[in-house]
């Protein structure tokens, strides 16, 4: 059993409503067996304010990209064998080194914080990450950002059927 990497983004009076209407909407396009790699098999999300911690969406997307940098710098490094050369030791703390200084570089005084997100975003078993987009008529829109469980590894779901830039200005009317 694997897991796939989706994101989604709903639309409703606040998070708690965009949340019920992303799960209703996964579990309609891909049925109620479980299992599907989508935000259906998720029970909750963590919302992350990015006013209060004054970062604009392309920034904490950047600064998670970065997260993943550093994170994948550390695990090749943990992959190679156990009789490595002090030059190949040298190569892989280096590259540690410049995936952490970019990663702080970004995130700056959030770096606990992108890191707990992160970590979110890639638990299988846990919540979703939130991100509120913009409001729009007096309601939320809400990317919701995470990895599902999927019965079938070989089969990719990226639940993204809405872009950001559409999300952004919604062609519904305000009702």
């Amino acid at each position: 059993m694997g897991a796939d990497e989706f994101s989604t983004v709903a639309f409703g009076k606040d998070a708690n409503a965009a949340f019920r209407s992303a799960t209703e909407e996964a579990r309609y396009e891909n049925g109620h067996g479980g299992y599907t790699g989508t935000i259906a098999e998720k029970h909750g999300f963590t919302l992350i304010d990015l006013k209060a911690i004054r970062m604009t969406l392309a920034k904490f997307d950047k600064a998670l990209e970065a997260h993943m940098d550093l994170r994948y710098a550390h695990q090749n490094a943990n992959t190679l064998p156990n009789k490595q050369t002090k030059r190949e030791q040298s190569k892989f703390n280096t590259k540690i080194k410049r995936a952490r200084r970019a990663f702080e570089k970004i995130a700056g005084s959030n770096a606990d914080l992108i890191s707990r997100a992160a970590n979110t975003s890639e638990d299988k078993w846990g919540n979703a990450l939130a991100i509120e987009i913009t409001r729009y008529c007096n309601h939320a829109v809400i990317s919701f950002i995470a990895s599902g469980i999927n019965s079938s590894r070989s089969e990719a779901i990226m639940d993204s059927s809405v872009s950001f830039s559409a999300a952004r200005s919604p062609a519904a009317p305000c009702t």
